[in-house]
């Protein structure tokens, strides 16, 4: 078959051919129109080649019009014999790739489609589901753990364990066949199968990187942190309807003294695990009497002194707790990234003797509430963290002497903050009276100050260092020790200076329009 290209030049070339032979033999176009009557094939008059040239213009087209639509006949017939594309004609890396990028629920569709796709996507799957796990001491919730540390694929996702130690009676109540369980958890901890069954599963996991002991994990939903993790067996344990809804932020913890929290750090070192894994450990005791001080852990042990205290990340605490005990925990610590602590307005120490001062170097994470400090204390405290510092929040902090002006100046000044919550910094007295009246933003000014952002941070500070400012809340907050703060460090100056409602010019700070006076 000749091709398009081919057809044309000999087409031209016979074109050519017949003009120079009428050129010289007129007797030629009479012999073509008497052949014509007997040959039924198309020809081209000559005569009208040679005086016309238009016409032997629109003969060129035709024969390019005829070529043309003959080779789209012929691209879409081999368009049409073609199979249609499958997503599977796809590499597998391409279409694990796409896996990566879906949204949750069409990535469980996709893996719904058939056994080829769901093998595709199996990484995807793996990565966006089964980084974080958490169990109960149950043996559905146990066993359901060791089938995924079994499973060839989705066991190598597998970063974080959550052991939580709540019981089904105590802080999980009302669901079905309530005494069953209840007699299921007593059997699998007099059995041994819990210490078993988890120290199987830390051997399998050959990622594993963090293990987080704590209460509250499994049944009550917690908004932070957003690695929610899958619970293992609770479908089979608790009911959907007795569930906290995803908007709520109530917690309810196992409170007091918990049998998980001098397993998990048992098993580990049983396992041959601990020098490879993280601990995260929260503490909680919210249902308890004034003489009621819990401790957690064995601190006095020569494993904790020698191998586990090093390994421990995040520390964190709920209720009333031995505050020795605490600061002894923290003091033997050398690894602590995150504490977060709610002390319902004790004192606490932040140092241990003979250890001294508390002092972490990758330290990035800290949460306090309800908690008073020395002044000095706390500012030391402060710069000694202040390069790795990463997440503030204080809320109800106090001090028995002395201002927050200079802990604010070394906030301002830490190089790496990004989130800054601060909530009613308590004050005994008032602040000298400042010549800056700024608008009031709101009717309700509850004594909030978020920002997450550096620069906003530096920005803020600054203008309410130039013009400390405090708000008298009336019955105040009481320690304690008895000593009461009726006032809070007033943040609307700093609020003014992000709104840019006041500007720095000519090193102060002056307001970039007029306000009315409130």
């Amino acid at each position: 078959m000749l091709s398009a290209a081919s057809f044309l030049c000999r087409t031209f070339s016979h074109i050519r051919f017949r003009l120079s032979v009428k050129a010289h033999d007129p007797g030629v176009d009479k012999r073509a129109r008497a052949s014509r009557s007997h040959d039924p094939s198309p020809h081209i008059d000559a005569d009208s080649a040679t005086s016309s040239p238009p016409s032997l213009h629109m003969c060129w087209q035709c024969i390019k019009d005829r070529v043309t639509a003959s080779e789209r006949a012929r691209a879409a017939l081999a368009r049409a014999s073609q199979p249609p594309f499958r997503l599977l004609d796809l590499p597998a890396e391409i279409v694990g790739s796409v896996s990566d990028r879906l949204e949750d629920t069409d990535l469980l569709n996709l893996r719904r489609a058939c056994r080829a796709l769901n093998a595709h996507s199996a990484n995807a799957f793996g990565k966006r589901f089964f980084h974080h796990l958490i169990v109960i001491l149950h043996p559905t919730s146990l066993t359901t753990l060791l089938e995924i540390c079994h499973h060839p694929l989705l066991s190598k996702h597998v970063r974080k364990i959550t052991v939580s130690g709540e019981r089904i009676g105590q802080s999980i109540n009302g669901i079905e066949q309530q005494d069953l369980h209840m007699d299921l958890q007593v059997s699998v901890e007099r059995s041994g199968m819990d210490t078993l069954t988890l120290k199987e599963a830390f051997r399998e996991l050959e990622n594993l990187e963090m293990v987080r002991v704590d209460v509250v994990s499994f049944y009550h939903l917690d908004p932070e942190p957003t690695d929610d993790g899958i619970r293992c067996g609770r479908a089979h344990i608790i009911p959907a309807k007795l569930l906290n809804p995803p908007a709520s932020r109530e917690r309810h913890g196992d409170s007091g003294k918990n049998r998980v929290y001098d397993l998990i750090p048992k098993i580990l070192l049983d396992a041959g695990v601990h020098e490879k894994v993280g601990l995260q450990f929260e503490f909680w005791n919210t249902e308890y009497s004034n003489e009621d001080l819990a401790t957690f852990l064995d601190l006095d042990c020569e494993v904790w002194k020698c191998q586990l205290s090093r390994r421990v990340h995040s520390v964190g605490v709920l209720g009333q707790v031995d505050l020795d005990w605490l600061c002894r925990l923290l003091s033997a610590t050398s690894s602590l990234r995150k504490f977060v602590f709610g002390a319902d307005n004790h004192f606490m120490e932040l140092s241990y003797q003979p250890v001294g001062p508390f002092h972490w170097p990758g330290f990035s994470h800290l949460h306090l509430e309800d908690v008073f400090f020395s002044h000095t204390d706390w500012t030391n405290f402060l710069r000694t963290h202040a390069g790795t510092l990463r997440s503030l929040s204080c809320s109800s902090i106090g001090f028995p002497e002395g201002e927050w002006t200079e802990p604010l100046q070394i906030i301002e000044t830490m190089p790496r903050i990004e989130n800054l919550w601060l909530v009613k910094l308590l004050e005994k007295a008032p602040y000298p009276h400042s010549s800056m009246t700024v608008r009031r933003w709101s009717r309700e000014d509850d004594g909030v100050l978020l920002l997450s952002d550096p620069e906003d941070v530096q920005l803020a500070l600054s203008a309410m260092r130039s013009q400390p400012r405090t708000v008298f809340m009336g019955a105040g907050i009481k320690s304690e020790a008895g000593e009461v703060y009726p006032h809070r460090v007033s943040f609307d100056v700093g609020e003014a200076a992000l709104a840019r409602d006041i500007v720095y010019q000519n090193g102060e700070w002056t307001f970039a329009d007029t306000f009315p006076e409130f």
